[in-house]
């Protein structure tokens, strides 16, 4: 199996940051595209008594999404790259842009919550594993970079 296609979700947190590194690391190993998605929920565009979204909150919310997107492709460095932005639920706008941008693996972090958590919460992780039609690579800690991940990405002095 081949990864040509490789799709990173992004939520500006440090599980993303993993996931952004793992993604550098495995392009640049492959001579892969890089697809970063960013999902703004719903729940976040807080409806005014009337039930419209204010278009101030709006605007916000893309320009944050559109800072950790392009955050996330400067950390990945010289790799090509696409950046995607969503609205909606993040697993199901995650397993959808995976698919329409044709990713062969799908890289997201993960806190690695407990069971209760879990519960209550959801797992943004465990709904995509479930659902993505490709293989989804969870980061649930920060990649160790070896000597050929090392070389591949540049980063041999620091290893």
């Amino acid at each position: 199996m081949t990864f040509r296609r490789i799709m990173v979700a992004s939520d500006g947190g440090e599980a993303a940051e993993w996931a952004t590194d793992a993604g550098a690391s495995l392009a640049a190993q492959l001579h892969a595209e890089l697809g970063f998605v960013h999902v703004i929920p719903r729940t976040l565009a807080y409806p005014t008594e009337l039930g419209f979204v204010k278009a101030e909150r709006i605007a916000d919310l893309h320009e944050r999404a559109d800072h950790y997107l392009r955050h996330a492709q400067r950390r990945a460095g010289d790799a090509r790259s696409e950046l995607i932005m969503r609205e909606g639920v993040a697993p199901s706008e995650i397993i959808q842009a995976a698919k329409a941008w044709n990713a062969d693996l799908i890289i997201l972090g993960s806190h690695n919550r407990g069971r209760f958590s879990r519960l209550i919460l959801g797992s943004t992780a465990e709904a995509v594993v479930r659902g993505a039609n490709c293989p989804v690579l969870v980061m649930t800690h920060a990649p160790k970079l070896g000597c050929d991940e090392a070389v591949a990405t540049g980063e041999l002095a620091s290893v």
